[in-house]
């Protein structure tokens, strides 16, 4: 009896550490093909290094004796009651475009097998703005012909968003890369500002002192012909 309760308890135990490893992923199907999709690491934060995640298992028939399989993340299928096995040998035949939606910077990426875990497909990332994400996954799948897009929870999917770093930071929150590269940014827009406004002063300066140069030339001009006519009403009066 102290047997069976053990036994019990530890598929409870496995099934709860299977649960949390992909909660907060959207499971989806298509035909054969069932799909886990999200983060590799939820919570997901920005700065922090993480991967896109994608498990793929297909419908197979039940084993022996009539029991269920399990698929790729340890759950039952749903697939008409049938079991689910693995998809391997995709990192050759699917690539995946991730998104940040709200900049619109986009960029494939190539798949990874993860190791020792049949059908689960990684896309290693550090991303760098918090929001809504997209992963795309285009290519084949045994032959299939595969285009299906999978949406963060901003943009009504199931994974989750990223998140901005300093909700974690402790004791003290501390600007991330993003928020650094952004003052750095802003610094040089200020200080070419500043370069233009001088070069702009530098110039009218210069103006100035050519129109000076130019005005006392003309009077040097003008006192010369004054002096030139005063001797020749001199002369004229002799």
């Amino acid at each position: 009896m102290l047997t069976k309760m053990s036994i019990v308890a530890a598929v409870a135990l496995m099934t709860m550490v299977s649960s949390s490893a992909v909660f907060g992923h959207e499971d989806r199907e298509e035909g054969d093909y069932k799909f886990i999709v999200g983060f590799l690491d939820e919570p997901a934060y920005e700065g922090l290094r993480n991967a896109v995640s994608l498990r793929v298992s297909k419908a197979k028939a039940e084993g022996h004796g009539g029991a269920m399989q399990k698929d790729a993340a340890n759950e039952p299928s749903h697939h008409g009651g049938s079991a689910t096995a693995p998809v391997e040998g995709l990192e050759a035949t699917l690539q995946v475009e991730v998104t940040h939606v709200p900049s619109g910077e986009s960029r494939v990426m190539s798949l990874r097998a993860a190791w020792q875990d049949p059908g689960h497909y990684l896309a290693d990332l550090i991303p760098t703005s918090p929001g809504h994400y997209r992963f795309r996954f285009f290519g084949t799948i045994e032959g299939n012909e595969i285009d299906l897009t999978f949406d963060s929870m901003a943009g009504g999917g199931s994974f989750d968003d990223i998140r901005e770093a300093s909700a974690i930071h402790f004791p003290e929150a501390v600007a991330s890369g993003r928020e650094l590269e952004s003052a750095v940014r802003g610094a040089r827009t200020e200080a070419q500002q500043a370069r233009d406004a001088a070069t702009g002063a530098e110039d009218a300066a210069s103006g100035a002192s050519m129109l000076g140069i130019i005005g006392i030339v003309v009077g040097a001009i003008g006192v010369a012909l004054g002096g030139v006519s005063l001797l020749r009403l001199f002369r004229s009066g002799d």
